[in-house]
């Protein structure tokens, strides 16, 4: 956890609920104490004889929706070796940094099998994470790429959807749609078994396309994601896998030392992009790092910056006949 992370645990235990406040000990008590904002610790936290409890011992679901961090989560059990699978599906569009609804990322033994990486602040994208890439093949990635904020959109009016949010009231407000995209479009639990949709084309930045779902079916040690994508023709259109090391690649198989990744798609190819210096090389030579935040080529050298922002990206293109996508990749986790 970061420092921002462990302060704003330690300033809960003063006044949410009695189980809050024990799970907030119990972090804290694994992650060690933020060594900033001192002041406002003993003002509002209160570590006194608190006694922290984990999520076992509060019996906190394994599957949930969290709408406010816009987050699907899924694991096999609390422990450090279970597998904790973690795909965002935006519920709001209200705040600075916006994650883009699909992203993906897969963990065991708190080790990465597709990593979750920051790539610039606190922003989480298909470039930094397993998603889908869609933009309009005649124009710079850069200007289709991506999924629209309000925040970033509202005074350089890079997006239609723009709108102005100068309260609270005005987020919250049921005429307000629009800061609620509410992009989940299914969540189920069968038998411990997860089944989760996000569609999300309205929020892309590349208007035009009729529809993007995936969707996520998390059975133990296996995940199938499907990924379903409706694009005109100067569309350009790939699924990313973000791994923490070089995969071997058959045909349409790719393996790592901790998962074997199998795909089925139309005319597929798979193609990796990585490697030492050429970590976040995307699919049209740019690089998708912010150097200013140490992630210039090069990085993946240091052990825990390869785990914590990924070795390269397995990318996964399809060229249907009638502009409609359909990839189905099988994660199968080693044990």
């Amino acid at each position: 956890l970061g420092n921002v992370a462990k302060w704003s645990l330690e300033l809960s235990t003063g006044f949410t609920s009695p189980d809050t406040k024990a799970l907030g000990k119990w972090l804290i008590d694994g992650a060690g104490r933020s060594k900033y904002g001192l002041l406002f610790k003993l003002i509002l936290g209160d570590l006194r004889g608190l006694e922290g409890k984990g999520p076992q011992d509060l019996n906190l679901p394994l599957q949930k929706y969290l709408e406010g961090a816009d987050l699907v989560t899924s694991r096999t059990g609390w422990n450090k070796n279970d597998i904790a699978v973690y795909m965002f599906a935006r519920h709001w569009d209200s705040a600075r940094y916006e994650p883009s609804s699909g992203a993906l990322s897969i963990y065991k033994n708190g080790e990465p099998i597709l990593v979750r990486g920051i790539t610039g602040k606190a922003f989480y994208d298909e470039t930094n994470n397993s998603g889908i890439w869609i933009w309009n093949n005649d124009k710079k990635i850069r200007a289709t790429l991506g999924q629209g904020s309000t925040y970033w959109s509202k005074l350089r009016n890079q997006s239609p959807r723009s709108y102005r949010a100068v309260s609270a009231r005005d987020v919250l407000s049921e005429e307000n749609t629009p800061y609620r995209p509410q992009t989940l479009t299914k969540f189920s639990i069968d038998d411990s078994v997860l089944t989760a949709s996000t569609s999300f084309a309205k929020l892309l930045k590349y208007r035009g396309v009729e529809e993007v779902k995936r969707t996520i079916v998390h059975d133990a040690s296996i995940v199938t994601i499907t990924d379903i994508i409706k694009a005109p023709k100067q569309a350009r259109v790939l699924v990313s896998f973000r791994l923490p090391e070089v995969p071997l690649i058959s045909g349409l198989k790719a393996e790592t030392s901790r998962a074997v990744l199998e795909i089925s798609a139309q005319d597929a190819k798979l193609e990796w992009s990585g490697g030492e210096g050429k970590e976040l090389i995307g699919p049209t030579g740019l690089w998708h790092g912010h150097k200013k935040d140490g992630l210039t080529p090069g990085y993946s050298n240091k052990p825990n910056a390869r785990k914590k922002y990924g070795m390269g990206y397995l990318f996964i293109e399809s060229t249907p006949s009638a502009g409609t996508y359909e990839i189905v990749t099988k994660v199968t986790i080693k044990d």
